[in-house]
């Protein structure tokens, strides 16, 4: 890369690029820039502080680049996580915008907005027929915007003035953390304690309702809890019981509704 870059006389190294966030679809696409000298940086970054990402080949070329002295820049357009496995015009859009200012060019967007609004249009009428994953693009609506009012406010969603803890004090508040928990009030299975690897077991075990319908035992305490992680567990059972021998699942993606 270093021989093409100072062969064809390359003044600047413009990269855009994507990621998938926890972001909906009907809100203005963020952008982080990056560069490899400060004053490249077109814009503010929706981040603060230090932040620490997966290393990939882009980022360390760009770091290379600055140490033999070529100018970098790049940016990532956050996608929303639920269309990364399709074409979005619309971030190409966004990082197109940025091209051009990076790169001082100009660029003929017509054909990619065209897309972007046919795209836009196909998403609306998927959601209206599809009411869950209506429903997670709502959750992540309101987790949006009340980032956006606290940060327009000046505020956070963190607690004021409290200190981090460390590593010890979280340690011990896990350690504590099963003292609390209620016992079984019977001997039903699915206690929420379990005390062996093979209660633990039953407590995954599903009853078939219907083609691909299940329904997993829930204990009966004193206050009724459900867990997150054991509603994950019997999901990722479920799963498998609906597919052919052999396929394996690869990845996960769970999401927390606050319910109004």
């Amino acid at each position: 890369m270093r021989e093409v870059v100072e062969r064809f006389d390359v003044r600047r190294v413009v990269s855009p690029g994507s990621v998938p966030m926890a972001v909906p679809h009907t809100r203005p696409i963020a952008i982080t820039p990056h560069a490899n000298q400060p004053e490249l940086v077109t814009g503010p970054s929706p981040w603060s502080g230090e932040l620490r990402v997966p290393a990939s080949a882009r980022a360390l070329l760009e770091i290379r680049l600055g140490e033999w002295g070529h100018p970098a820049m790049g940016f990532v357009a956050h996608i929303p996580h639920y269309l990364a496995q399709m074409a979005y015009p619309r971030a190409a859009v966004v990082l197109l915008e940025q091209l051009e200012i990076g790169g001082r060019l100009t660029i003929d967007l017509s054909e990619v907005r065209a897309a972007g609004e046919i795209t836009e249009a196909e998403i609306a009428t998927y959601l209206e027929s599809h009411d869950d994953v209506g429903a997670v693009v709502q959750g992540l609506e309101q987790q949006y915007d009340a980032f956006r009012e606290a940060e327009s406010n000046g505020s956070s969603l963190l607690a004021d003035d409290e200190p981090m803890p460390t590593g010890d004090e979280i340690g011990r508040q896990f350690e504590q953390f099963p003292a609390g928990l209620d016992r079984r009030d019977d001997d039903t299975p699915g206690g929420l304690m379990p005390s062996s690897a093979t209660e633990l077991l039953e407590l995954l075990q599903l009853e078939d309702l219907d083609v691909d319908l299940f329904r997993g035992q829930q204990a009966r305490t004193s206050r009724q809890r459900v867990f997150g992680g054991r509603v994950a567990a019997r999901a990722v059972a479920a799963a498998t019981r609906s597919v052919e021998d052999g396929m394996v699942m690869h990845s996960m993606h769970s999401y927390f509704l606050r319910l109004r």
